[in-house]
Order: structure tokens, then C-alpha cells, then sequence
């Protein structure tokens, strides 16, 4: 179990570094969208079509949980709250009370952390973990497919021109 955590952080660590890399070459929105395929990926890699004994294929396990873990939730969340961000900037309206909209965002992550373990847990006792998994693939499937489809109105809107001062 320790080794596998300290892939997990390694790999983190590795998609963390390399996210400024890949936002510049792809840009946030692609990159965002590719963190949510990922999410999806790593997630349909966790559910077990076939239920043998109730027993998870180590390998499928590592691969799922390498994917959700340390690649896609390392890409996804650091563009969301990146383009949250940009988007408070612009929209003058908003931009005097940026400080608190970043902090609802980080608010309702941490209520995310406190109530999704008890949805999923209440899940499983309903639908079994292949449902649970299932069930979030299909969600995240859903937020790329949103995602993709709202692309463009995601892209920060250019930063005016300054005028020019003429003499």
C-alpha cells in the first residue's frame, strides 16, 4: 500500500509540474477538458464489468486510480480555479469581490470532501462499487461533454487595448 501512494504523489507531482507546460502548448480549456476525459477514463477503469467474486483486478485498480488521482484531478482542478479566476478578473462586476468568489469555490470543494463520501457510501450499500464507479464515469462523461460543448464561452475574453496617450 505504500508503494502504491508513493506513485500516486509521484505521478501527481509529475502532472502538477507539467500542467503549466501543457496549458501553454494546448491551452486551459483543452487542458481542462482533457483533465475531465481523464477523470472519466480513470473512473470507467475502476468499475468491474464482470463482478468476479467482488474482487478488483490489481492492474485495472492501479491504472484507474493513477488516471482519477494523480493525473486528471491534478489537471482539472488546477484549470477550473485557473479560469474561475481569469474570468472574475474580466467581468468588471464581479472583479472587487474576486477574494470571495475564490473562497465560495474553495468552499464548496471542502463541502464537496464532506458530503460525497456519504452519497458514495450510500451508493455502494444500494448499488454495489461496480454501480458507484459507474455512476461517477457517467457524471464525468457528462462535465467533459458540457465542457466541450461550452468551450468557447470558457476562453478568457482578450484584455483591452490601453489607450494611447497622444501628446
Amino acid at each position: 500500500m505504500g508503494n502504491f501512494l508513493l506513485v500516486l504523489g509521484v505521478v501527481g507531482l509529475v502532472a502538477y509540474k507539467a500542467c503549466a507546460a501543457v496549458t501553454q502548448r494546448f491551452g486551459e480549456v483543452e487542458t481542462l477538458n482533457f483533465g475531465l476525459a481523464v477523470l472519466a477514463v480513470g473512473f470507467s477503469f475502476l468499475v468491474d464489468v464482470f463482478e468476479i467474486a467482488g474482487v478488483l483486478s490489481p492492474t485495472r485498480m492501479w491504472i484507474g486510480m493513477i488516471l482519477l488521482w494523480s493525473i486528471g484531478s491534478s489537471l482539472a482542478q488546477i484549470v477550473i480555479i485557473s479560469l474561475f479566476s481569469k474570468h472574475l478578473q474580466i467581468n468588471q462586476s464581479t472583479k472587487m469581490f474576486q477574494g470571495i468568489w475564490m473562497g465560495w469555490i474553495t468552499a464548496f470543494g471542502s463541502i464537496g470532501r464532506i458530503v460525497f463520501p456519504f452519497l458514495t457510501g450510500w451508493l455502494y450499500s444500494s448499488i454495489g462499487r461496480g454501480g458507484v464507479f459507474l455512476f461517477v464515469a457517467i457524471v464525468h462523461v457528462m462535465l467533459f461533454v458540457a465542457a466541450v460543448r461550452m468551450s468557447n464561452r470558457m476562453k478568457p475574453a482578450p484584455a483591452p487595448a490601453s489607450a494611447s496617450i497622444k501628446s
